[in-house]
């Protein structure tokens, strides 16, 4: 499974390199942060959490790479992407949460 999250993450760079960024970020909230649904669906939770988290991490980096964000998010603004677009957030899904 770890292999799976690790070419998971390769796309990142991919993403973060497109060239229309409204577009980009349409591809991370409704592509590539659904990419991990399957597993945590299938298998244990207990098997799949660190790998959820890691995603999480993937997917924290693309979206900071499409909005051209250096620094990494503080817990409160990861909060607010993943928080549905109906809340005010950005609608990112969390594998991990």
């Amino acid at each position: 499974m770890e292999k799976i999250v690790d070419d998971l993450d390769s796309l990142v760079p991919k993403l973060t390199q497109y060239e229309d960024s409204q577009r980009a970020l349409v591809l991370v909230r409704m592509c590539f942060a659904q990419k991990f649904t399957f597993w945590l669906r299938t298998v244990e939770p207990g098997v799949v959490h660190r790998l959820a988290i890691q995603f999480d991490e993937a997917v924290e980096r693309a979206f900071r790479g499409v909005l051209g964000i250096d620094e990494e998010l503080t817990r409160e603004q990861w909060q607010q992407v993943v928080l549905e677009t109906k809340h005010g957030g950005c609608g990112v899904a969390s594998a991990a949460k």
